[in-house]
Formats: C-alpha cells, sequence, structure tokens
C-alpha cells in the first residue's frame, strides 16, 4: 500500500480499535477486552525473500481475564494477492513465537479479496499432508455492502463504507452524504477522531464535477454536515497551530499542512514538498485555510 494510505488506515485502526473489533469479531467483541493496537518497532526476522524483514502492520492486546490473553495482528493490504494468505499464516507464527501467547490475525483488503468479512484458513502441506495450517479473517471493502455498514452504530463502519458499493437507488453523492451525515450526528466522535472518518470518507469517494454539484445541492438541506467539518476543522487546525508556536511557527505549519496533506492525497511529490519548504508562513495559513475546499494538490498549486 501507499504510504499515505497505508498511513490513513493505521491511523483509522489504532484510533478506532474496538470498533473495529466489533466489525471483524462481533462474537467475540462482547467478552473481549481490547487493547490499543501498535505500530511494531522491530521485526519479527530477515529472512523474507532475498533477505527482506517481516514487520507487521498492527499488534495489539485481547484480554478475557489475567490468565486468558491473546494478541490481535491486524494486516493493511492495499490490494488482493495470492501470496498474502501464506504471509499471514508466517506472521501469525513469528507473533506465536515472539509472545507466546495465541494471536488473533486479521487482513483488510482495500480493493479485492473475498468480498465482506470471512474466515480463512491457510494450510502448509508436505508431500500431499497438511503439515500446518493457520486461520485467519479476512475483510474485504471494495464489493461490501455499504447500505448494512451504515446502518451500524459504529463510527468506523462509516467511514469504511465510503469504500464499498453505492447501495442500490443512491447515488454516489448521496452515498457520501450519508457517510457524512451519520458522522455529525454522532456527538461522542472528537474533532481529531472526526477529522479521520472525513478523510477517510474524502480519501475513498471522490466526487465527479457533475456528481460534486449534486452534493453540494443536498448538503444545504442538511447543515450539521457543513458545520461539522468546518467546526473539526478549525480545530485541528488550531491544535497544529500551537503546535506551531512549539515547534517555531513556520516549521510547525509546514508540518502540519504536510501531514493534512499526506491524509487527503497520499504521498506528496518532491515538488510539492519543495514548494512548501519555501513558503512563508501567509502563504502557508492560505494553503490550509483552502485544504477543506480542494479536490487535488492542482487546486492548491501544488
Amino acid at each position: 500500500m501507499s504510504n499515505g494510505h497505508d498511513q490513513l488506515f493505521k491511523d483509522l485502526l489504532e484510533t478506532f480499535p474496538g470498533d473495529f473489533f466489533r466489525l471483524t469479531h462481533p462474537e467475540l467483541a462482547a467478552r473481549l477486552t481490547v487493547g490499543a493496537l501498535r505500530r511494531t518497532e522491530d521485526y519479527l526476522d530477515h529472512r523474507r525473500g532475498k533477505g527482506r524483514p517481516r514487520r507487521p502492520d498492527l499488534v495489539g492486546e485481547l484480554r478475557r481475564n489475567e490468565d486468558d490473553v491473546g494478541i490481535q495482528h491486524i494486516e493493511i493490504e492495499r490490494r488482493y494477492s495470492r501470496n498474502m494468505a501464506a504471509r499471514i499464516a508466517t506472521y501469525n507464527q513469528l507473533l506465536e513465537l515472539r509472545y507466546d501467547l495465541p494471536v488473533l490475525s486479521t487482513v483488510l483488503f482495500v480493493f479485492g479479496g473475498p468480498v465482506g468479512i470471512t474466515d480463512q484458513i491457510y494450510r502448509r502441506t508436505l508431500l500431499g499432508y497438511t503439515s500446518g495450517q493457520v486461520a485467519y479473517r479476512s475483510i474485504g471493502l471494495e464489493k461490501g455492502r455499504a447500505d448494512r455498514w451504515l446502518a451500524l452504530d459504529i463510527p468506523l463502519a462509516w467511514a469504511l463504507a465510503a469504500l464499498m458499493q453505492t447501495p442500490p437507488g443512491m447515488s454516489r453523492a448521496e452515498h457520501k452524504l450519508a457517510c457524512l451525515t451519520r458522522m455529525a450526528r454522532w456527538e461522542s466522535l472528537t474533532p481529531r477522531q472526526g477529522f479521520l472518518l472525513i478523510e477517510c470518507v474524502e480519501t475513498y469517494l471522490q466526487l465527479e464535477d457533475a456528481e460534486q454539484d449534486e452534493y453540494e445541492r443536498l448538503r444545504k438541506d442538511v447543515r450539521e454536515v457543513g458545520t461539522m467539518q468546518t467546526r473539526w476543522f478549525e480545530e485541528i487546525l488550531e491544535e497544529g497551530r500551537r503546535e506551531g508556536h512549539v515547534q517555531g511557527q513556520a516549521s510547525g505549519k509546514r508540518e502540519m499542512l504536510v501531514r493534512l496533506l499526506e491524509r487527503r492525497f497520499g504521498e506528496l511529490p518532491n515538488v510539492s514538498r519543495e514548494r512548501i519548504a519555501t513558503t512563508d508562513p501567509t502563504e502557508l495559513d492560505r494553503l490550509t485555510d483552502a485544504l477543506l475546499d480542494a479536490r487535488s494538490l492542482a487546486d492548491l498549486g501544488l
């Protein structure tokens, strides 16, 4: 997965670990305490391919009680590949050896893969005999039912619904508005949580010009969506400005702008980074304020 999209999904799952577990393992969610997810800082081994190391995407603790503890392991894949099952099985076994705990593995496919949430088994064979097997869960977003996920009272589901099939009888503009309306009417979201959810929708449910015009017309009847986006965005910007004063105003603004741009558009090309590096603080403020309505880097002159 490209760095920008990989970063967005890791941020989402780290921010909503309980939501993700409720979506992928509803039969276990009520009985287990889901710990924080973290990115692994070290490698499990150095044997992959031509000596390349293996580093799982996200790991965290699952706990029923003091004596019943396990590890949650998540891999995020932009596109489905046949060798993913073998990779999941290898990560699963290496993590079990590392922590001496049972491991529950899940792979999330942004595009492709088995549709919806399914149980998978990878079997290793030797001379026609099964020499070992690993069970894991797969979640394929691309062809999923957005209407079913929008009906859930799980905020992460509304963001991921943006990657799914537009419900029958609904336009893409209506699909996008439905995702954002659910977020706007959920009072317990913090600005940072809401910003991440919005960025997922904006990144993966981009509209053509005619669709965008329809969306703007529809949004006028759902005022809380526009209010929500503006309020959360302004609070995130204010947080960035406070960080800028701590780090040095110009450098802090540049760092914040790059972070927001990469969440929205993926990894920035070198020419955009060079432009930002030489831009004065006033222009940085203008670019940051314009980001809310921009559809591409070109709209911002980057």
